[in-house]
């Protein structure tokens, strides 16, 4: 039987989520094949959320009633920093125990909205929003704000899109971004969610565009709520 530590919790916003995700994949893993253990990453205090018994950072082991537990996958079910980030998955490729996220490379890099965006610019036809990136107590070019068109989606430059985003929906006047962020153009088209495996078994999540307009107009009137702060 195979001992499968699930990573959830962690130190963003997303936390609250990330501990819901936690408990559905250890509802759903076969109990026959696996012994999950939902282990709650809270920065550097990392711990077996039923026990409350430290997880050892030197070898990523947990001990219970005496007996050492060796994990044999890590599942990542951690929204948000330190894992969508890259930080952790160097850790466990150090100690040899798979993961199931893509590396530390990719996740930093697409962690990054804008320098995800300058990376995928140098192929040429991939479709993409324009955006102008806003940096923490810079002065906003408002020409190039813009030039970009209303409506435009705010969005924090390295996080979840599903907290701190906002719509400017009319021109304004917002000169020092209290946080990284970056402004987006409103394009056309689907978001779409989709599983690798069995996706039979859960069918794909697919907003249209009017849809996401709604929710982020309805979620932050003006560009407060996404991080942008008046001078």
């Amino acid at each position: 039987m195979k001992n499968i530590a699930i990573l959830t919790g962690g130190d963003s916003e997303e936390r609250v989520i990330s501990l819901k995700s936690g408990q559905v994949v250890r509802d759903h893993l076969p109990k026959d094949r696996y012994r999950s253990f939902l282990i709650d990453i809270q920065k550097a205090d990392w711990r077996e959320l039923e026990s409350g018994v430290q997880v050892d950072k030197n070898d990523f082991t947990l001990t219970l009633d005496g007996e050492k537990i060796r994990f044999d996958c890590a599942f990542a079910a951690l929204h948000g920093a330190p894992l969508e980030d890259g930080k952790m998955q160097g850790y466990f490729e150090m100690l040899g125990i798979p993961y199931t996220c893509c590396d530390g490379y990719v996740s930093a890099l697409t962690m990054n909205k804008h320098n995800t965006k300058m990376q995928l610019a140098q192929y040429g036809n991939v479709p993409m929003a324009r955006s102008l990136l806003l940096q923490k107590g810079g002065q906003v070019d408002m020409e190039a704000l813009k030039s970009l068109g209303l409506p435009l989606f705010v969005k924090p430059n390295t996080h979840g899109s599903s907290f701190g985003v906002g719509q400017l929906p009319r021109e304004a006047c917002y000169p020092r971004p209290a946080h990284d962020g970056a402004a987006e153009q409103l394009a056309g088209g689907r978001a779409g969610s989709e599983r690798g495996r069995d996706a039979a078994a859960a069918p794909a999540l697919c907003l249209a565009a009017p849809a996401l307009h709604r929710h982020a107009r309805a979620r932050a009137a003006g560009l407060v709520g996404a991080g942008l702060g008046r001078a």
